[in-house]
């Protein structure tokens, strides 16, 4: 085989096992003061949201919810094909004005068939991904979206 169409050829086969991976940015906004808690406010949303919070911790502000298997194929762990799972952790921070809110993801690449996800954490050989596709990006966003939304009417 041509060693320039070889090469193509790896480049796609990359690209498409990989897909489109980005630099995460995290979904942050500011709310003023509210009478009621605002991790109070961010767990029910999640909740509502069909994202279950697990570890909810008022003195540091700090919202997590449940890993979930996304069915995403990303790559391998060994030789086994990989997916990932996602959970999100929100931080609420007091500030001049109020409150900060950053939303992020939290991503690990997992074998297939070779994990198991409990309250808290996921077992088995996982390996923490820097990265995300496109599309997990846009889930931050929505999710975020809904968060301050909530948020902002609690206010």
């Amino acid at each position: 085989m041509n060693p320039r169409l070889s090469g193509l050829l790896t480049l796609v086969s990359l690209t498409a096992v990989t897909g489109c991976m980005q630099v995460q940015r995290p979904y942050q906004f500011s709310v003023g003061s509210m009478a009621e808690s605002p991790t109070s406010t961010v767990a029910r949303t999640l909740a509502a949201s069909g994202q279950e919070p697990v570890n909810v911790d008022e003195k540091l502000g700090v919202v997590q919810t449940r890993w979930q298997d996304t069915s995403f194929f990303f790559g391998s762990v060994g030789k086994v094909q990989a997916t990932i799972v996602r959970r999100y952790t929100v931080t609420v921070a007091p500030s001049t004005n109020g409150n900060t809110v950053s939303l992020r993801a939290d991503l690990k690449k997992c074998p297939q068939g070779g994990f198991s996800i409990g309250d808290t954490e996921v077992r088995g050989l996982c390996q923490a991904i820097e990265g995300l596709p496109e599309s997990f990006q846009q889930d931050i966003d929505a999710l975020g979206l809904k968060l301050q939304q909530s948020l902002a009417a609690a206010h």
